[in-house]
């Protein structure tokens, strides 16, 4: 993505949201850091709701989103039960690490 020297522009932000999606970026830590970064430089301007309905910043969101398997409702309902588990843990001081490690799962 654009490593910007100067002021990050509106102009660079829809640039990168057109590499992102042609041909379709698979790097989710990249998309996700380039859509932080030009929703932080856009949202002096434009608020949290001009943010949500940018195009370019949505193109980004949705690759994102494609890259996760995240439909428009959201994540699965199981992954919310895992993470709640592993906070439970977590609030307890119990040793989170085990259950984290049992979590992962890779299968979609």
């Amino acid at each position: 993505m654009t490593e910007p020297t100067q002021p990050y522009t509106e102009a660079m932000i829809y640039r990168d949201a057109w590499r992102i999606a042609d041909p379709g970026a698979s790097n989710p830590v990249a998309v996700a850091g380039t859509l932080a970064k030009a929703s932080a430089a856009l949202l002096h301007e434009l608020g949290t709701d001009g943010i949500k309905r940018h195009p370019a910043l949505r193109v980004m969101a949705g690759q994102l989103s494609s890259l996760y398997r995240v439909d428009s409702l959201g994540a699965d309902i199981s992954d919310y039960d895992k993470v709640q588990a592993v906070v439970n843990l977590l609030d307890n001081d119990l040793p989170a690490d085990i259950l984290m490690k049992a979590n992962r799962s890779f299968s979609v």
